[in-house]
């Protein structure tokens, strides 16, 4: 058995490549895993002659984690963006694209936002999980020294 870690990009839209295996120094086999492949999953490989179980592990990715078939971020917002309903942009996990996401009436930390079918595949229902973007409001400490620009920022049309 080996164990081959995956990009979270490797696990929505699947690999069919030659992969290094991590646990072996010199080791590359060729690999069809479909889209959706998910930790602890498991395939049979051939390469050269030899059998191999292939163990699905995760590598770890900076922006985004996952949970079940969904994908998950953690958005922080400015408390005057919020107010306003100043749109944000993300790079999307399925496609790598920026997309803009509008902020819904009534956001406050705690609110999430979802994008439908941009998650993991579900090799079982063939349904794609989704995008849930949570949101932390930043509400800034305000104190004689800022509270002008704070103001500012509040009453000006960007």
């Amino acid at each position: 058995m080996l164990n081959v870690a995956l990009t979270l990009e490797q696990q929505i839209n699947g690999i069919n490549d030659y992969i290094k295996i991590e646990d072996k120094e010199e080791l590359f086999i060729k690999v069809n895993i479909p889209a959706g492949a998910l930790l602890g999953d498991k395939f049979k490989v051939s390469s050269k002659g030899l059998n191999y179980i292939i163990n699905v592990k995760e590598k770890a990715d900076k922006v985004f984690t996952r949970q079940g078939n969904n994908i998950i971020m953690y958005k922080t917002l400015d408390v005057i963006d919020v107010m306003k309903r100043t749109p944000f942009m993300i790079i999307t996990p399925t496609t790598g694209e920026q997309c803009k996401i509008d902020i819904p009436t009534d956001t406050q930390t705690g609110t999430i936002i979802v994008l439908k079918k941009h998650g993991l595949f579900n090799r079982k229902t063939k349904r794609k999980g989704n995008l849930r973007i949570h949101i932390k409001v930043d509400i800034p400490y305000l104190n004689s020294s800022n509270m002008e620009d704070f103001i500012k920022r509040l009453i000006t049309n960007d």
